[in-house]
């Protein structure tokens, strides 16, 4: 009888010690892998920043890769910066569309202006042009 008794408690401990790894693991899926939250607040598709500083002026063109060479397209979306103050950053909404391929120009001061190749950004990602030193252009895609 005390054999029997020794593996029934036995069995009852390795059942309790599963039932609290269970339950942990639960608790660390919900708390750590973020199961049940709401996801991140959707991003502006162009951000604009000076990591220079100096002032900038700065304009911005986004032109979708299938308009043609003398064609304008509605659209184009174009605007201009008169003054970009060092560690000031400017945000545009609906500036792409998720997907689409654009041709990017930005031009810094009166400099030429330069083109970049980019995809339409969706909710949780942006497009960041980054006025560096020397009025030089990174354009960079960040994601939250």
């Amino acid at each position: 009888m005390t054999d029997s008794t020794f593996w029934k408690g036995l069995a009852l401990w390795f059942a309790g010690f599963a039932a609290l790894a269970l339950l942990g693991g639960a608790v660390l899926g919900v708390v750590f892998l973020g199961i049940g939250q709401a996801p991140p607040p959707p991003m502006d598709d162009l951000r604009v920043s000076n990591g220079d500083d100096q002032n900038h002026t700065v304009r911005i063109e986004i032109v979708p890769v299938n308009v043609s060479a003398t064609g304008e397209s509605p659209d184009t979306f174009t605007e201009s910066i008169a003054s970009l103050e060092p560690g000031e950053s400017v945000a545009f909404e609906e500036a792409t569309a998720a997907g689409e391929e654009y041709r990017l120009v930005v031009a810094v001061d009166d400099r030429d202006p330069e083109s970049f190749a980019v995809t339409g950004t969706d909710d949780y990602c942006t497009t960041e042009i980054r006025v560096e030193a020397n009025a030089t252009v990174e354009v960079v895609t960040s994601c939250a």
